[in-house]
Formats: C-alpha cells, sequence, structure tokens
C-alpha cells in the first residue's frame, strides 16, 4: 500500500508538471518520453542490414541541439570523412509549437551552402489541418529544398482508421501545398504498421534504425537512413542524427523541390 501511495503521488506530480513548470520545460521533458518509446519501437525481426558508407550524409536538428556554428559545420564539419551536404530541421510539432531556432538554422545553413528540409513533429491527437496550419507558418520550403517531412513517432490510443486517417490528411495537405511528395519519418516498426494500408506506399521513408537493419519488403522505399543518434559533428557541442541518402547525387537532386 505504502509503495502504491507513493506511485499515486509521483503520477499526480508529474501530471501537474505543465502547471508548475513553465511550459516549455514541460515540453522538453515530454520530448525525451516521446524519444524513449520511439527507440523502443525500433527492432524488426524480419530485416536486412545496411551499411554506414553512403555517397551523401546530412544532419537533422532541432532547439535540442543548441546554438550551432554552421560556418564550422561547413568548413570542419565530416561524416564518415565526407562534408555535410543537408540538414533537415525541426519547423513545428502538434497544434502550436514551433521551434525557435528553425529560422537561425535554416538561414545560416543555407548561407553556408547546405542543403535544406523541414519537418513536423506529428501529435496523434491534434486535428491534421490544425497541424498543417502551424508547419506552414513555421516553415518555409523553395526550389532545391528537400521536401517536407511528416515525423510519425507517437502511435496514441486512437484507432487504426483514425490513426492512419489523420497522417494521410496531413500528407495530402503539404503536397498540395508545396507541390512536392512529401517524406514520411518512422521507424521500422511504426513505418509497418503505416503500410498496411496501401495509401501509404506511394510516400519515400526517411527510416530511423541504428541497429543497422531495415525490413526487406521495404528496401526500395527508403529514402535517408538514420543510422545514430550519437554522431559527433564539428559545430555542433552535442551529439547530433547522422543520416546517409540511399543513392548518389543524381538520386538526391531528383527529390529536391523543383
Amino acid at each position: 500500500m505504502i509503495i502504491a501511495g507513493i506511485i499515486v503521488v509521483m503520477l499526480a506530480l508529474f501530471l501537474s508538471l505543465p502547471f508548475v513548470f513553465h511550459v516549455p520545460v514541460f515540453q522538453r521533458l515530454r520530448y525525451y518520453f516521446d524519444k524513449i518509446e520511439f527507440r523502443l519501437r525500433q527492432h524488426d525481426n524480419k530485416n536486412l542490414s545496411i551499411s554506414e558508407n553512403f555517397d551523401i550524409y546530412g544532419i537533422d536538428i532541432s532547439r535540442h541541439n543548441g546554438k550551432i556554428n554552421w560556418d564550422k559545420v561547413k568548413k570542419e564539419g565530416r561524416i564518415n570523412g565526407k562534408h555535410v551536404i543537408f540538414a533537415i530541421i525541426k519547423a513545428s510539432e502538434g497544434r502550436k509549437l514551433k521551434d525557435k531556432k528553425y529560422r537561425y538554422n535554416r538561414k545560416n545553413a543555407r548561407r553556408c551552402g547546405i542543403i535544406t528540409g523541414a519537418y513536423h513533429f506529428y501529435r496523434p491527437e491534434v486535428n491534421s489541418m490544425e497541424q498543417f496550419e502551424n508547419f506552414k507558418k513555421a516553415a518555409r520550403l523553395v526550389k532545391g529544398d528537400l521536401p517536407p517531412v511528416l515525423d510519425i513517432e507517437k502511435r496514441g490510443n486512437l484507432s487504426y482508421g483514425r490513426y492512419t486517417q489523420g497522417i494521410l490528411n496531413l500528407l495530402k495537405l503539404m503536397e498540395n501545398h508545396y507541390g512536392a511528395t512529401p517524406v514520411i519519418y518512422a521507424s521500422p516498426a511504426l513505418y509497418s504498421t503505416l503500410m498496411r494500408k496501401q495509401e501509404f506506399h506511394r510516400y519515400p521513408v526517411w527510416i530511423a534504425t541504428y541497429n543497422r537493419r531495415i525490413p526487406k519488403k521495404y528496401k526500395d522505399k527508403i529514402f535517408i537512413v538514420q543510422y545514430s543518434e550519437k554522431g559527433r559533428v564539428a559545430g555542433i557541442k552535442h551529439y547530433v542524427d547522422l543520416n546517409g541518402f540511399k543513392g548518389n547525387k543524381f538520386d538526391f537532386q531528383k527529390y529536391l523541390i523543383k
């Protein structure tokens, strides 16, 4: 009974965090809890080994990476001995959250000649139109940028039908607005869940797999592989996610917004 009481008190304290702390503090905590949940979804038994040897490398970042010295990233940053070619930057999340470092990161990465893209962190419980409006206000995508990315890390408690329909609605809104086919970011497990629905088969996928394995049946749909969350790149003080593009520079150019 004592242990149960302690658990109840701790749960009550956690649920009261948004009111006790400044909201961004709670959002940071929720961010890390979401990441922990996402890491647990990354293992798949029917998979294929991948290599870290890519022709084109990039990073993905958010405000959690701190202030980035983009000049240093461009001049000294290397991944497996190769320059950082692209950076996919968090623009927004859910209904209202906008990444406070997005404009700084986009402006300075582009100034240094690094190709940029933008992603939206999807919240299953939030209306897809409201999420699209948030992303549209936060992100700026132009000719030569990577297509918009929908970052799907949470399954939520929705039925499969409502869950997938919300995602499809948002993907269609992105495509109609930017004139480019959006990219789905997901773990192998979550992507496999989505692929039960035929409508998802037309979207390229940015797969997150740190055990160097991807589902065999989806290998031809893989656009980018996020293979490490603990990379080190000059100009970035903290760990950064490392990504490799599956293809050569000519294949890469085909994906950019026209």
